[in-house]
């Protein structure tokens, strides 16, 4: 999934958007059926609409409990799986469309398996959709299930599986994130985006590259001279810089 465009200038720091990344984990059918609870498997339900623009009406409340298996996951994976949830959740608040009802507002969670009864809680909040994640370990690999419910109907409107590596949670959860946004509002979400600028922290000017929330940076090149000015091609895969040398790719 290609990248959208940012842009960003800073004294002499320069932040463009644009990285187009290969995909390194799995996206799956989605999941049989949302637990917890024998709802049906979750199908588009061409009778909800949920139309939100920015600036035109309040956030959309979106009830989000601790994702299940946090707790449980052993070794890196309990980590994976904790920088996961955050990261849904930070990409949902940073998106502006969203008033999120974390923990801290919902309190202790007791699920019967009746989804009529257990969105009650939520629904008496004020949430008008509810975000289930699920996360499990597979040998080395991790495997995200999230879902989304309406609260009105307590019908499911949105599941997506996910898996890979515990070293691309956040990725994973930027692309759930976006999938969300893209969903209920209609429109495509940032979370995936990258900025590339120039630092001389290695003790030369070089390029590196940061997800838009200005985490996991890396640095791309390593001239060992001056290397500055990154631009995009168009169509997202590459970028060209400028340096002592020339220009460079």
């Amino acid at each position: 999934m290609r990248s959208k465009a940012l842009a960003l200038t800073a004294s002499a720091v320069l932040l463009v958007a644009g990285l187009s990344l290969p995909r390194i984990f799995a996206q799956e059918p989605p999941p049989p059926g949302p637990p917890p609870g024998n709802t049906p498997p979750p199908e588009q339900d061409p009778q909800v609409t949920l139309e939100l623009n920015r600036g035109q009406r309040p956030p959309m409340k979106l009830a989000m409990p601790p994702f299940r298996g946090t707790q449980t996951l052993p070794g890196a994976a309990a980590g994976a799986a904790r920088e996961m949830e955050q990261t849904v959740r930070r990409d949902l608040e940073n998106s502006g469309y969203f008033e999120i009802l974390g923990p801290e507002r919902i309190g202790p969670v007791k699920w019967s398996g009746d989804m009529q009864r257990d969105v009650e809680p939520f629904r008496a909040l004020g949430a008008e959709t509810l975000l289930l994640g699920d996360i499990r370990a597979e040998g080395d690999r991790i495997v995200f299930e999230g879902r989304l419910f309406d609260i009105a109907s307590a019908q499911p409107i949105l599941a997506k599986r996910y898996r890979g590596s515990v070293t691309v949670s956040r990725r994973i959860a930027h692309t759930f994130a976006d999938e969300v946004i893209r969903y209920l509002v209609g429109k495509p979400g940032i979370s995936q985006s990258s900025l590339a600028f120039t630092s001389d922290r290695s003790g030369h000017k070089e390029i590196w590259v940061m997800d838009y929330d200005g985490q996991n940076q890396r640095r791309i090149t390593g001239h060992r001279s001056t290397s500055m000015s990154p631009a995009w091609s168009p169509n997202g895969e590459s970028f060209t810089a400028s340096s002592a040398a020339g220009h460079s790719r």
